[in-house]
């Protein structure tokens, strides 16, 4: 919208609410909700029906290891772009953050809605605002002390001469980067000429990340297998098999808690948490469905003959003694990784998958039955 003209020389200038910059809308307020809201939504959107586009041309064939090279190539770069003069709010950080979250849904092709904790980590992705954090300072760094001379080095001294005299103006970008900085304990870095504190910055940055992590997922309900299996901020090896998509989504689907048992149901106010698959009248957990309940006998039968054949018996009886929290480690953690090694796991990751499939299948028909 113009608001009034004026004139350089025989040019005309307007004035206007927002204008697009280097690829950034820097709106007449220089607030970045403008840029976030209208620009980045749309655009986010536009890359995930790209991103997902590509993944089925090639018939889900390494579906999500080709998705996080999609996501790190082609999401994160489009979305962080400008990032590092933003001056971030908790409308924005969500904003960024429901971007991120929907992308992840849609390389893992879900309806439901796990917590974000167990989607973004088995997927390894760190959440996009400790991304555009780490860039924020990244920026500071380079325009304080590698900018080279000139009119953008002459405008940032003054600035940020203003800002350490107690006169900053209507742009905070010096306190918005002072705050983020105190919020990781360095309280007064912005006021020093040298850079040595940023390697500090990076260590507490990825502290903070593995404690606030490991903190909330102990804290949710719904993430109890989880917190007892994810023992890490790297993405999870059961991610990296080729031809079993399917197999790695009904994977994570149990060990993020929304695979649809009734204590899943529960949650939601559906059910009473009880399995209705047997008399026994005990909770729906994924430990009960998948190790105890006398009505899955069959399959998993099927399943330790499927050990039997691929992994051997060595590997099988060894599985045949466990307690049932460790079990349950072996079918959705990285238990066997750590005892057996990368090869053993492969094939009994490959087992699991199999009986979680045949597992899901009637658990899905009871979930859909309870729901309509």
């Amino acid at each position: 919208m113009c608001i009034r003209d004026r004139l350089l020389g025989d040019l005309e200038l307007k004035e206007v609410q927002s204008y697009k910059y280097l690829g950034v809308y820097i709106s007449r307020s220089l607030k970045d909700s403008v840029h976030v809201n209208t620009f980045l939504k749309e655009k986010a959107g536009k890359i995930r029906n790209l991103i997902c586009c590509t993944l089925s041309k090639h018939c889900n064939i390494k579906r999500l290891e080709f998705g996080d090279t999609l996501y790190n190539a082609k999401f994160v770069p489009s979305i962080l772009n400008g990032c590092g003069i933003f001056l971030p709010n908790q409308s924005i950080n969500k904003a960024l953050t429901s971007m991120q979250y929907r992308m992840a849904q849609d390389i893992l092709q879900l309806k439901c809605k796990p917590a974000t904790e167990a989607l973004l980590g088995d997927l390894g992705w760190k959440p996009i605002c400790n991304l555009m954090d780490r860039r924020r300072v990244d920026y500071f760094v380079y325009l304080k002390n590698s900018l080279m001379n000139g009119v953008h080095k002459d405008i940032f001294n003054e600035m940020y001469n203003c800002f350490l005299g107690g006169k900053e103006g209507p742009w905070a970008y010096f306190s918005s980067i002072k705050e983020l900085l105190t919020q990781h304990g360095l309280d007064d870095v912005i006021h020093r000429k040298d850079v040595d504190w940023y390697t500090s910055f990076l260590t507490i940055s990825e502290d903070k990340y593995r404690a606030t992590f490991f903190e909330s997922i102990s804290n949710k309900p719904s993430l109890a297998t989880y917190s007892m299996i994810k023992n890490n901020l790297k993405k999870e090896c059961y991610i990296n098999s080729v031809l079993d998509f399917y197999g790695q989504k009904i994977k994570f689907k149990a060990r993020a808690g929304c695979l649809g048992l009734n204590t899943d149901l529960e949650r939601w106010g559906k059910t009473n948490g009880r399995c209705t698959a047997c008399s026994l009248n005990q909770s729906d957990t994924i430990e009960h469905r998948l190790l105890l309940c006398p009505s899955d006998v069959s399959k998993r039968f099927a399943f330790h003959d499927k050990v039997l054949q691929i992994c051997g018996s060595e590997v099988l009886n060894k599985y045949l003694q466990l307690d049932p929290s460790t079990k349950i480690e072996w079918l959705l953690g990285d238990g066997v990784l750590c005892t057996w090694g990368q090869d053993t796991f492969t094939k009994f990751d490959k087992c699991s998958k199999e009986f979680l499939v045949n597992m899901y299948s009637d658990i899905k028909e009871r979930m859909h039955k309870v729901l309509q």
